[in-house]
């Protein structure tokens, strides 16, 4: 009963609090594009730069380090853990697949052929991996699946279906039981290919023309979004054989989602990742639904990017990386801010108030012209411990409380960041 009573405490806690997308890092310039993202836990995960580099964080994506790979643009990357995993991608008109077995610390080339399109993989073993893609400049029956059982020593190359023009999404949800998501010539509509003996035999069902992107949480239940406009999800309870309409993904103000990616993590929560037409541009969007794909609310728009994909690990825990080297995580957000009576004459981060405080602060800041507004809190050694503001506001003078309950007494710093203006100044929390 104890230990129920706490399953319950933590869920009702967790449903309290509010969540939502913060940029956390921006990694290159405003020519980095980031086109693929794999965490294996809440700490380390990877992505990466078409042709330039692969990058890995430690801490739940505050930080990231470079590392030289392949050039190649990287379609997809699968880690098995936090050591051993696979990416794979393109370079003009040559398929590479490379592999790290030290966490993306190296890299090493495992195979490099021409004409091919290599655009998703799977990790499954230290010793197997699945990867689709296609033959290039050939028509039709040019979807090519290579798998490796032995750490990619060698690869063996297959033709799936007749009339595949391409496969693209490989998942696995365990040894057994995966999906590749296929262009079928000749359909009217995409195909779904389905395996239960661990890719051995593979099975092709009709989808609905379009599809971009799929996500399974179990053998039966999945979703899926289709690219053309109106943007609608779609489930499937009988294993990818056949899916219903779900609902529309759109700001009824603005415009359809464009869709790169879909990630569920259970029967009723589910985001949906890419970009749209948001307030006179083409920005970056995140939706989610919480009733299983039936309705979808916006999460994210604009943020200084122009498109996403992303994936969630569970409720609590996703990222979503994009152009201009954004990198956007889901935390837990503790602070709204509130429009203080106040002219501000320059950008300003006041001294928090009580200061030494216990439990609970307030800290005001001055916007002199609309801002894209970051307020973080970090400990001594740096880290950061809560992201208080993560939001455009309009110039003026706001004030926003912080509720430390859940930190130990010591000295803590705080940050404002704009696009033209940045300051710290530091607090203490005495309990």
């Amino acid at each position: 009963m104890k230990f129920l009573f706490t399953i319950a405490l933590f869920l009702q806690f967790a449903q309290a609090q509010q969540f939502g997308w913060v940029r956390v890092a921006k990694l290159g310039n405003q020519f980095t594009n980031l086109n693929a993202v794999e965490f294996v836990d809440s700490l380390h995960g990877w992505t990466a730069q078409g042709g330039s580099a692969i990058y890995r964080t430690t801490d739940g994506g505050n930080n990231w380090l470079a590392y030289a790979a392949s050039p190649m643009g990287v379609n997809s990357i699968s880690m098995l853990d936090t050591l051993n995993g696979w990416c794979v991608g393109s370079q003009a008109s040559t398929g590479k697949i490379i592999r790290t077995t030290n966490g993306g610390l190296t890299w090493a080339e495992q195979r490099v052929v021409n004409n091919r399109s290599y655009n998703g993989t799977s990790s499954q073993t230290r010793l197997k991996n699945i990867t689709a893609g296609s033959t290039l400049n050939f028509f039709p029956d040019t979807g090519k699946l290579v798998r490796t059982i032995n750490g990619g020593t060698t690869w063996n190359e297959q033709t799936l279906a007749d009339s595949i023009g391409a496969l693209y999404q490989v998942q696995f949800i365990d040894s057994l039981h995966g999906w590749i998501l296929a262009g079928v010539s000749g359909w009217t509509q995409s195909g779904i290919l389905r395996t239960s003996d661990g890719g051995t035999t593979w099975h092709l069902f009709r989808a609905v023309r379009g599809f971009q992107s799929f996500s399974f949480i179990d053998t039966l239940h999945g979703w899926a979004v289709n690219l053309n406009t109106p943007t609608y999800s779609y489930a499937t309870t009988d294993g990818g054989v056949t899916w219903t309409l779900q609902g529309r993904i759109y700001d009824p103000m603005w415009d359809d989602l464009h869709p790169s990616a879909i990630s569920f993590v259970d029967s009723l929560y589910g985001w949906a990742y890419g970009n749209m037409f948001y307030q006179g541009d083409l920005a970056a969007a995140i939706f989610r639904t919480t009733d299983g794909g039936l309705s979808w609310s916006p999460e994210l728009q604009g943020g200084r990017a122009r498109g996403v994909v992303g994936m969630m690990l569970d409720r609590y825990h996703g990222w979503a990386v994009g152009t201009g080297g954004s990198v956007f995580a889901y935390r837990l957000i503790t602070g709204v801010p509130e429009r203080v009576e106040r002219i501000p004459k320059t950008f300003a981060l006041r001294q928090n108030y009580p200061n030494p405080f216990n439990s609970t602060t307030s800290i005001e800041f001055d916007l002199t012209q609309r801002s894209y507004v970051m307020i973080s809190v970090h400990d001594i050694n740096g880290r950061e411990v809560r992201q208080l503001v993560h939001a455009e506001l309009q110039a003026g003078a706001y004030r926003v409380s912080f509720d430390a309950h859940s930190l130990a007494s010591g000295l803590y710093y705080y940050s404002l960041k704009t696009d033209s203006f940045s300051q710290t100044k530091s607090m203490l929390l005495i309990k």
